[in-house]
């Protein structure tokens, strides 16, 4: 049991599912990895400072899955049925079951993704109440030969539910916001200008008109972080980019984004 989750036991070895777990053949038993940067240095560059980290209701990594060279990762998946006591956000069912994460390593480790949360989208894929944790793994092993990418999105039921987290896991350190697919613009504070279709970031859930929070906890909504400032720490960013945003709600529906 995890935070009202009942996670089910799950058959090992059964089509090459080893008790839930999706190994991939870079993973090993040691295979955790260091945030790449500490980021206070940068920060103090861009006129700004490092804030606490803030729990996200919908949360996301995407890699490609061949890059970057030391490319590492491993996840598990589990099984269980989402508490009925939980308020529903249009995100969740009140209750059912669901697939969830049951752990992870390697470059996984530094998305916002954490054990215990569901599993919503794996490349753009909706996971529904049909899938089960060794049909999610198997969605997995196929996009690992169909697809450039690796996406995976999940929803934390305790978290903001304005409050957005990507991370993108940078395949050549010399890659730029652009490279990446991302632009943004000051309008009322930094923005999400646009997204290039078929980039990393057009694989996450932002959209047009997000307003950024923070880039690696770095604080960005203030008026001392401009563009330039935001493109600078995404270069400067050698291989995890983890972007906060806050998405407002419908006035009359109260429904997000």
């Amino acid at each position: 049991r995890f935070g009202g989750i009942v996670f089910d036991d799950i058959p090992s070895n059964v089509n090459g599912f080893d008790g839930g777990n999706f190994r991939t053949d870079r993973a090993d038993d040691n295979n955790s990895v260091a945030p790449s940067i500490d980021t206070t240095v940068l920060a103090s560059s861009v006129g700004s400072v490092v804030g606490p980290s803030r729990s996200a209701f919908l949360r996301s990594v995407v890699f490609m899955v061949d890059e970057p060279d030391d490319l590492t990762w491993d996840i598990f998946f589990t099984d269980g049925e989402r508490s009925s006591q939980k308020k529903t956000k249009g995100l969740f069912r009140k209750s059912g079951p669901g697939v969830f994460v049951g752990g992870m390593s390697g470059h996984l480790e530094l998305s916002k993704i954490e054990v215990g949360d569901a599993v919503t989208k794996v490349n753009g894929k909706k996971i529904g109440p049909s899938y089960n944790a060794m049909r999610c793994n198997d969605l997995i092993n196929s996009f690992q030969t169909s697809s450039p990418f690796i996406s995976i999105q999940t929803g934390n039921e305790n978290g903001l539910d304005t409050i957005i987290q990507v991370t993108v896991i940078k395949p050549r350190r010399e890659m730029t916001a652009a490279d990446l697919g991302l632009t943004v613009w000051w309008w009322r504070g930094l923005c999400v200008k646009s997204i290039k279709a078929g980039s990393m970031f057009d694989q996450t859930p932002l959209k047009t008109d997000d307003e950024l929070q923070s880039v690696n906890d770095i604080v960005v909504d203030n008026d001392r972080v401009g563009v330039e400032d935001f493109n600078r720490m995404i270069l400067e960013l050698p291989c995890e980019v983890t972007i906060v945003v806050k998405r407002g709600k419908q006035r009359w529906t109260g429904r997000f984004g």
